[in-house]
C-alpha cells in the first residue's frame, strides 16, 4: 500500500501548529475544518489524475490495436486525421459561440442619429399658397448597424426613418470586402450609397453644417441616392502623398416615374430595374496638397422603360480643409434625352453651390467660443428647358432659382449639437421669400 504524501504533509503541518501555538477550542475546530477541506481537495485531485491516466491508457491501447492491424505509418496518419477533425470541429464551435460572446459583441457595430427640426417659411406663399409653413418635424431617426467578420470583411446597412415614421427605407445595405492587405482595392456589393457628387456621403444632419441641403443635391441628383449593384474603390498610392482616390460602379440606374421625373428605383417602390440597361459611373479625386481635394463625378444610364433614352450627369468638385476652416463647392450638369415623356426633345439642367464653415476654436479665445461654428452657402439651379425632372418640382423654362443661407452651430458637449439657419430664396416667380429653421441633433 503506497503512502499518501499529501495526507502525511497535512498531518505533520497540523501537529506542528498544535505544538507551537496555544489554540482555543473554536480555533481548533476551525483548523480541523480547514484540514478536512484540504483533504477533500486532495482526494478530488487524485481522482482527476486517475481519470487522466485512464484516458491516456485507453488512447495507448487504441494506438497499439491500430499498429497491430496496419503499418506504423498508416496508423499514425489515421490518428493525425482524427485529431485534425476534432480540432476543426472545436474551432467551428468556438466561432459559433463567439457570435454571442463578449468578443463577438465587440465585432458588432451599432450607431445612429436623430434630430428635431422647427421650420418657419414663406415658400408656400411665394408659390401661390394662402400661407407659409410653421411646424415641428422629427426629420430623422436613422439606425446604422454592421458586423465585422474579419479585418477585411464587413456587412453594414442603414435604416432611414423620416418624418416621425411616415417614411421608411433601407438607405444602404452592402458587403464590404478588401481582398488585399493594402488600400488599393475595396469591393462593395449590395445596395450602395452611390458616389455621385460629394454631398451624398455627408448629407446626414450630424455632418451637414447647415439644416438645409444644397439645391442641386436634392433637385437634380436624387437626395440620398442609393442603388443596387457593385462598386470598386481605392487609393493610389497607398502610403504616400499626393494621393489619388477612385470609385467605379455598375448599378441598376435611375428610372422614370411614369414620365414625370427621373428618380431612384427604390424610392419608386420598385424591387427591380425598369429596363435591361445598367448604369455606370465614376468618381475620381486628387489630393494634390494638404487639405485640398480636386475631383469630379460622372454617371451614364438609360432611364426609360424602353431602353432608348439616356441621362448623363457630370459634376466637378473642390474641397479644402485647413484647420478650423472648410470650403466645399460643386457644379452639377444633367442631360436628359426625350425628357418629360417625349413631350419635347432633350433637356438640360444645371446647378452649383459654394459652402464655407469656420470653427470659432480657431480664434483661440475661450472654451465657450470653442463650442461654436459659423457656416454659409450660396446655391443655384437653372432649368432652361422647363423639364419636370426636378425632384421637388420644376422651375419654369428659362428660369433659375438661387438661395443664400447663413447658419450657426452650437456644440455644448460631445454627441449633441444645436443649429440655426436663415435662408433667403429668389424663387421661380422672381419673388424673394425667407425661412428660419432650428434643429437639435444627437448621434451615438
Amino acid at each position: 500500500m503506497g503512502i499518501n504524501v499529501g495526507k502525511v504533509c497535512i498531518g505533520l503541518l497540523g501537529f506542528f501548529f498544535c505544538l507551537v501555538l496555544p489554540l482555543s477550542a473554536d480555533e481548533i475546530s476551525e483548523l480541523k475544518q480547514k484540514v478536512q477541506a484540504m483533504g477533500e481537495e486532495n482526494r478530488l485531485l487524485q481522482e482527476k489524475l486517475k481519470s487522466q491516466e485512464s484516458i491516456i491508457q485507453d488512447f495507448a491501447g487504441r494506438l497499439e490495436r491500430l499498429e497491430a492491424k496496419e503499418p506504423e505509418g498508416l496508423a499514425k496518419e489515421k490518428i493525425k486525421g482524427i485529431v485534425k477533425d476534432a480540432l476543426a470541429q472545436k474551432e467551428e464551435e468556438k466561432k459559433l459561440a463567439g457570435l454571442f460572446s463578449e468578443g463577438g459583441l465587440e465585432n458588432m457595430i451599432f450607431h445612429g442619429y436623430a434630430d428635431l427640426e422647427w421650420l418657419s417659411d414663406e415658400f408656400d406663399k411665394a408659390e401661390g399658397g394662402s400661407r407659409g409653413h410653421n411646424f415641428f418635424d422629427n426629420h430623422h431617426f436613422n439606425l446604422w448597424f454592421g458586423y465585422r467578420m474579419a479585418d477585411n470583411l464587413l456587412a453594414k446597412g442603414e435604416i432611414e426613418i423620416e418624418h416621425a415614421g411616415d417614411d421608411w427605407k433601407l438607405e444602404f445595405g452592402d458587403i464590404e470586402w478588401k481582398p488585399f492587405s493594402n488600400d488599393k482595392l475595396e469591393l462593395l456589393m449590395g445596395k450602395i450609397l452611390v458616389p455621385l457628387g460629394i454631398e451624398n456621403p455627408v448629407h446626414a444632419s450630424v455632418w451637414n453644417k447647415l439644416i438645409s441641403r444644397p439645391l442641386p443635391s436634392i433637385s437634380i441628383v436624387p437626395g440620398t441616392y442609393g442603388d443596387v449593384g457593385v462598386e470598386a474603390r481605392g487609393w493610389f498610392p497607398s502610403y504616400s502623398k499626393p494621393k489619388f482616390r477612385y470609385h467605379l460602379y455598375v448599378v441598376n440606374g435611375l428610372g422614370d416615374n411614369d414620365g414625370d421625373y427621373i428618380y431612384e428605383q427604390n424610392a419608386l417602390k420598385r424591387s427591380r430595374d425598369n429596363n435591361n440597361n445598367k448604369a455606370v459611373g465614376a468618381q475620381l479625386a486628387l489630393f494634390a496638397a494638404k487639405g485640398l481635394e480636386i475631383g469630379g463625378s460622372g454617371y451614364l444610364g438609360k432611364w426609360d422603360d424602353k431602353d432608348k433614352s439616356n441621362t448623363f450627369i457630370l459634376g466637378p468638385h473642390l474641397i479644402y480643409n485647413q484647420g478650423p476652416f472648410e470650403l466645399r463647392s460643386e457644379y452639377t450638369f444633367q442631360h436628359i434625352e426625350n425628357a418629360n415623356g417625349r413631350a419635347f426633345g432633350d433637356a438640360d439642367l444645371e446647378g452649383m453651390y459654394v459652402q464655407a464653415a469656420y470653427k470659432l476654436s480657431g480664434l483661440k479665445r475661450n472654451n465657450f467660443l470653442n463650442k461654436w461654428e459659423v457656416a454659409s452657402r450660396y446655391d443655384w439651379i437653372n432649368n432652361p428647358d422647363g423639364v419636370s425632372s426636378l425632384k421637388q418640382g420644376s422651375v419654369p423654362a428659362g428660369k433659375s432659382e438661387d438661395r443664400i443661407s447663413l447658419g450657426l452651430i452650437f456644440r455644448p458637449q460631445d454627441w449633441l449639437q444645436f443649429k440655426m439657419e436663415y435662408m433667403n430664396r429668389n424663387n421661380k416667380n422672381d419673388e424673394d421669400d425667407n425661412a428660419l429653421a432650428l434643429q437639435a441633433v444627437v448621434n451615438w
